[in-house]
């Protein structure tokens, strides 16, 4: 990781560009997940002399990303192969935004013209 870290540090002195790198490390409560910033600090002059480094817990956010991927999968999986049509009605733009496989597989519709 250190070896990681320095690179990325060189490479915004360098070019003066943000990076970002996203790691797993063990804590006393589990392993946690962090995105570190890199964030060149220029003086007046553009000089970069300093790189500031901003690290923030995304645990949550990336187990919320994979229970909505699993949740997306199993609904998929769900309606591609229930023999039943259902749809996904927008209240605010008052249109079907999903119509089922089935429906065009029971009723012969194309849904993409719902």
């Amino acid at each position: 990781v250190a070896s990681v870290f320095e690179e990325k540090i060189q490479s915004v002195w360098t070019t003066g560009i943000s990076e970002s790198l996203e790691i797993s490390h063990p804590t006393g409560k589990g392993l946690k997940n962090f995105e570190i910033r890199f964030c060149p600090e220029p003086t007046v002059g553009g000089q970069i002399l300093t790189v500031l480094l901003i690290c923030r817990d995304v645990t949550d956010v990336r187990m919320a990303q994979l229970a909505f991927r699993d949740s997306d999968e199993k609904f998929r999986q769900l309606a591609e192969t229930v023999d039943s049509v259902f749809w996904i009605w927008d209240v605010d733009l008052q249109q079907i935004v999903y119509v089922s496989p089935a429906y065009k597989r029971l009723w012969g519709g194309d849904p993409q013209k719902l």
